[in-house]
């Protein structure tokens, strides 16, 4: 098999009526103005931030009080301008940026545009946050966390050069793509798009936007992060939480890479919302008991999400009891959900993974793709994928509760249906909801020759019909 890779509600906090101090609180998502509150909650004034934070001074706060959804600008924020950053979008500010950093504390950043040219390194506990207009501009890595206990927020972060893109009609994926020269719709091509070797040279190993890079460290948090061609690549974080980002990737959107490094463990992505990644939108790679949830991504040039299978450069890549749930994925050009060990059931790693109550919706591969001893693929609903639905290799496998829809667009003859179980020992699959619009190419579920001992039972289907050709399988009440 080829290998296919706001609304926002903002809630208070209740406010102790006996502290006396009057918080300023920064609105991250895209306010316009800073709303300084009682304590009660009523607003007495609106005022800029810039007009509260002087470029070589810190506000002069004297306590702060975290409320969802804001930033607090406390009495012990610096200001990336007393270390003499401009803000305007020309001249180099990384100079100043790395001397605030380097004394470490809470380091603001001002509305403006700071053009970085070199790589920030963080080797001290900081902690990071900008104002609702606060832009960095960089092409290639921005910051390299080298320390435990980081946290970086609300910042937006833009490329400096514009990229050569390719842009695909998820509504019919056999189409020729065009080849966008802008910022617009689209993603940046690499070494495994199908078109690579034919593009010219100014497509190939581009240089565009962010990168936000990590060693091995534990309990970062990145929160709150916009902007164009951004990439998250952590390699070896652990303990680590990336949430409620809302960005236009570069590369990969997150990428937990942990084999090369300590292992990952614990690690938490969620509330995100991600798009035009060229490869993965959300991907993780020797990690352990990590969980992706309530995650938005849509058009990306490979898996809406993926764990890695087998090994790279001969080190352990597989992640184990990895949970996926709630999220929703669309347009992918590989799989929506890739949660694989090493394309096979005959694993002795048991992975473990649950994938839980997503929605998959018109990817060019799978919509779910899964392997190894014990997966969990539950209450998902996948429509109108190119290939299968939801495609196991697996032991001791649970397919159950999940609704498809007109799954196989591209109507392979063979190999592809709503559910295939292509091997493995012991599978149950139950109270799966199949539907077509009409018959066409592919089964509603099909029990692979390798197959043996799978339960297919009270799963419902319309247009579509079960097929067994494994080694005693249990049939009941499916119609």
């Amino acid at each position: 098999m080829k290998k296919l890779v706001s609304i926002i509600i903002i809630s208070f906090a209740h406010f102790a009526q006996a502290q006396t101090v009057v918080p300023v609180l920064t609105k991250s998502k895209n306010p316009e103005v800073t709303t300084q509150m009682s304590l009660s909650g009523k607003i007495v004034k609106k005022v800029s931030t810039d007009s509260l934070l002087a470029e070589n001074s810190a506000t002069s706060l004297a306590s702060e009080r975290a409320v969802k959804g804001y930033v607090v600008i406390a009495s012990n924020s610096i200001s990336v301008k007393k270390y003499g950053a401009k803000g305007n979008g020309t001249t180099n500010d990384a100079a100043a940026i790395q001397a605030a950093i380097n004394a470490g504390g809470r380091i603001f950043f001002p509305n403006g545009v700071y053009k970085v040219d070199t790589t920030i390194t963080i080797n001290t506990k900081v902690y990071i946050f900008g104002d609702t207009k606060a832009t960095i501009k960089r092409d290639g890595t921005i910051f390299n966390v080298q320390h435990d206990s980081v946290t970086i927020t609300s910042l937006n972060f833009i490329n400096s050069n514009v990229p050569y893109l390719i842009k695909r009609d998820s509504s019919n994926w056999g189409k020729y793509p065009t080849f966008p020269h802008n910022n617009g719709p689209g993603y940046m091509p690499t070494v495994n798009d199908a078109m690579y070797d034919s593009l010219p040279s100014t497509y190939k190993s581009q240089t565009i936007g962010c990168n936000i890079y990590s060693g091995n460290i534990n309990a970062l948090e990145l929160s709150y992060l916009t902007g164009n061609f951004l990439q998250i690549f952590l390699q070896g974080a652990a303990y680590s939480k990336i949430h409620d980002c809302n960005f236009r990737a570069g590369g990969y959107g997150i990428a937990m890479w942990n084999n090369c490094a300590q292992a990952g463990l614990s690690n938490e992505v969620y509330n995100n919302t991600i798009r035009y990644a060229s490869l993965c939108g959300i991907v993780l790679i020797s990690n352990n008991r990590s969980s992706i949830h309530d995650n938005c991504i849509y058009n990306c040039g490979e898996s809406g999400i993926k764990t890695w299978q087998n090994s790279i450069a001969g080190v352990d890549a597989r992640c184990s009891k990895t949970v996926i749930t709630n999220n929703s994925i669309a347009h992918c050009a590989y799989d929506g959900i890739d949660a694989t060990v090493n394309y096979s059931y005959d694993t002795l790693n048991d992975n473990a993974v649950r994938v839980l109550n997503n929605s998959v919706l018109n990817c060019a591969g799978n919509g779910i793709n899964v392997d190894g001893i014990g997966p969990t693929v539950q209450n998902n609903r996948v429509e109108q994928c190119r290939q299968s639905g939801i495609f196991s290799r697996s032991r001791n496998s649970f397919i159950t509760g999940n609704s498809l829809f007109d799954n196989n667009t591209g109507n392979f003859a063979s190999g592809v249906h709503e559910i295939t179980e292509d091997g493995g020992l012991n599978n149950v699959i139950t109270g799966n909801l199949i539907r077509r619009r009409t018959v066409h190419n592919g089964y509603g579920i099909y029990i692979g020759i390798a197959t043996k001992r799978a339960v297919v039972a009270n799963n419902v289907t319309l247009n579509a019909t079960v097929q067994d050709v494994g080694t005693y399988t249990v049939k009941v009440n499916n119609n």
